[in-house]
């Protein structure tokens, strides 16, 4: 396997696990939407000023 061949598939795995994360931490974060819209609130600490 040539150098450019590994660094494409490097970067194509990369961009896999990239988005694999980023599709778990938005069902993560539509779970606790959930269930914060079924306790009725949600309580957060240390939020920047808009």
């Amino acid at each position: 396997m040539t150098s450019r061949t590994h660094s494409a598939l490097s970067l194509t795995t990369a961009i896999a696990l990239a988005t694999g994360i980023a599709q778990a931490q938005a069902a993560e974060l539509d779970a606790l939407v959930a269930a914060a819209k079924a306790e009725g609130k949600l309580t957060t600490i240390a939020l920047p000023h808009d």
